[in-house]
């Protein structure tokens, strides 16, 4: 069995569902095709922050605001979308440092963030400690249920007459004479397409190996913790050095890690032993905020897929270290004392294909013809994906792109030597 389409987008997260949408509207045909359903994985599994404060590809996140306002209004399917604001506290004139220069970061795209006093943090936030000794807050930033606006993406591509074929596997993309030629599915169907948008996540690597195109990327697991139901307590996202914290519609508080240690896990495996001379330096210098985890389902996954078996694992849940979100949760406790008495409850964690410089790849791989990436958001891809899109949208068309794809192409890691080290992780 073959069918035919102008472009197959691999996997249905945020990015890969508006990709497909944009593409419908400009009259093509197009295939979203993802091993497990919409936002199963870590376009579900964020904390659904929106806005610049703290993000690297900071010309992407300061258009995403503006996106999203509009999306809210546009899209058919209703979500959660609450312009809440995001207050980045500091504890010590380290903590300054690094939020001054998010601010610096922020200027340069046109958005405007409140440097504040100990003073103004007390009269403005009352409800905090008195340990504070200043913040950054921008008010433009929002908070949005991710799952359900995903999905809401999804529904708009489908108005549009995009397929989804979820709970498939693709295998590989299969090429022709130096150009894309489609898709094959683990079952062995054929998908013709003359191009192919690679969204699939950290699993993107496994695609592209295939084609034997190297990206160095690494797995990287951000955990989340989530209380029981309390009654209001705070209502922008809370985001400290070691603490990070959104206060859901239902009452729910959702834990993460903070600015300057984000706790997050680095799964080992086999991947590790690519590219040791760009990762080493980077892991030494992070290790207090990575923690080494071994998964026997990653390490099984990578074997294998090296002998030509499924590139991904379905349906794959992340395991969460129990002391994490108790630890947040403390963290946050002691500065915002009114949220004393929640308990973690529930427990997620989400995927991040993380890259050397803390920057997305983006647009074609000049190496094959029809062949487009939109991979390493570093933790970023759920607030930028409506503008990440609408770009890939652009230029998968032949249109200008509305920002400049050049900072984010694939052969910026061919010369590795000059590949930046961020100054935090994600």
């Amino acid at each position: 069995m073959t069918s035919r389409y102008d472009v197959v987008v691999v996997g249905a997260g945020i990015t890969g569902c508006v990709t497909a949408a944009e593409l419908a509207a400009r009259g093509l045909e197009v295939l979203v095709v993802d091993k497990d359903d919409v936002a199963y994985e870590a376009s579900g599994r964020n904390m659904g922050a929106i806005g610049i404060l703290g993000k690297y590809a900071s010309d992407i996140a300061g258009a995403s605001v503006d996106k999203w306002d509009r999306a809210v209004e546009e899209l058919s399917l209703p979500f959660e979308y609450q312009k809440m604001g995001r207050l980045c506290p500091a504890h010590s004139p380290e903590d300054m440092l690094i939020l001054e220069e998010m601010r610096e970061t922020a200027k340069e795209n046109g958005i405007k963030i409140e440097m504040l006093s100990a003073a103004d943090v007390r009269e403005r936030f009352p409800e905090l400690s008195e340990d504070i000794v200043g913040a950054a807050y921008s008010a433009e930033d929002a908070l949005v249920d991710s799952v359900a606006a995903t999905k809401a993406y999804a529904a708009l591509a489908r108005e549009r007459g995009v397929r989804f074929r979820t709970g498939e596997t693709v295998s590989r993309v299969r090429t022709h004479r130096g150009a894309v030629a489609g898709v094959e599915l683990l079952s062995g169907e054929v998908i013709l397409a003359g191009k192919v948008l690679l969204a699939a996540g950290v699993w993107t690597t496994r695609l592209l190996d295939r084609l034997r195109i190297h990206l160095p990327m690494q797995i990287v697991c951000i955990y989340h913790g989530e209380t029981q139901p309390i009654e209001r307590s705070f209502d922008y996202f809370l985001r400290g050095p070691d603490y990070g914290a959104r206060q859901m519609s239902d009452g729910v508080i959702r834990v993460t890690g903070g600015y300057r240690t984000l706790g997050a896990g680095h799964y080992l495996g086999f991947h590790d032993f690519r590219d040791l001379l760009i990762w080493v330096p980077r892991l030494i210098d992070r290790r207090k905020e990575v923690q080494f985890r071994f998964d026997p389902r990653i390490v099984k996954s990578e074997i294998l897929a090296s002998l030509g078996a499924a590139p991904a694992p379905s349906g794959f849940d992340p395991l969460v270290p129990q002391k994490f979100p108790r630890r947040k949760l403390a963290a946050l406790q002691g500065v915002l004392p009114g949220v004393g008495h929640a308990r973690v409850v529930r427990t997620i964690a989400g995927l991040v294909d993380m890259t050397a410089d803390a920057l997305p790849v983006l647009g074609p791989i000049d190496r094959l013809d029809g062949l487009y990436i939109a991979a390493g958001f570093n933790g970023q891809g759920f607030g930028l994906g409506p503008v990440v899109g609408e770009l890939l949208a652009q230029s998968m068309s032949g249109e200008p792109t509305s920002l400049p794809l050049h900072p984010y192409r694939w052969s910026r890691f061919q010369n590795r030597k000059q590949i930046p080290v961020p100054h935090r992780l994600v």
